[in-house]
């Protein structure tokens, strides 16, 4: 339930002139310094519905540029492969799609169900690889996981890659320390679970 709180807003008024642009804004309107409370609901505090735990690392197969791309946007560190390697981790199988019926932002919105599957995984060279042990890290959880509700994935970055009954194209890596070998040891910034959807 909402609580009514009072919100700073700051009037926004037009230029009279659509050549200028000021940053953070549509062309035509400026900032004007001057801020008053507004009093409106707001939600202050969320219900978990989905925790994951992070990996080490995230693998973005070498085809999935747009992703990298967007991630290297939000300040995320993404490393290269140069040779073709192994290691124990996790696959999410898709068992199905869901697409909302109205498009939102200029998207489709899409969330995923399914099932992840530990075993060793091989991956190609110039794969990407997308460690949780930097700043970011819990953002980087955020985006990847196939089911969070505000990721890559809801926002139609993996589309041309989802298919029911096909494997997520990222797959998790436990310990990045251990390439090749079978024991898992879990090597990541922190062990607690990250919420990746709300109630």
């Amino acid at each position: 339930t909402p609580q009514m709180l009072d919100v700073i807003r700051e009037t926004i008024e037009k230029t009279g002139d659509s050549t200028l642009h000021e940053p953070g804004m549509r062309r035509g309107y400026r900032r004007t310094g001057r801020f008053t409370p507004v009093r409106m609901p707001v939600f202050v505090s969320f219900t978990s519905s989905l925790d994951r735990i992070p990996p080490a690392a995230y693998v973005i197969p070498p085809r999935d540029t747009a992703a990298v791309r967007l991630l290297r946007l939000h300040g995320i560190r993404v490393d290269r492969s140069d040779s073709a390697w192994s290691a124990r981790g996790e696959a999410f199988t898709i068992d199905s799609i869901i697409r909302a019926a109205r498009p939102f932002q200029g998207h489709r919105e899409t969330s995923l169900k399914g099932r992840w599957g530990r075993a060793l995984q091989g991956f190609p060279a110039g794969s990407f690889i997308v460690s949780t042990a930097q700043p970011l890290g819990t953002l980087v959880v955020y985006l990847l996981e196939p089911e969070s509700e505000d990721g890559f994935v809801t926002w139609n970055v993996f589309d041309a890659s989802l298919k029911k009954g096909d494997r997520f194209p990222v797959r998790k890596v436990l310990d990045m320390s251990r390439r090749g070998r079978g024991r898992v040891r879990r090597t990541s910034t922190t062990s607690l679970p990250i919420t990746i959807r709300n109630q």
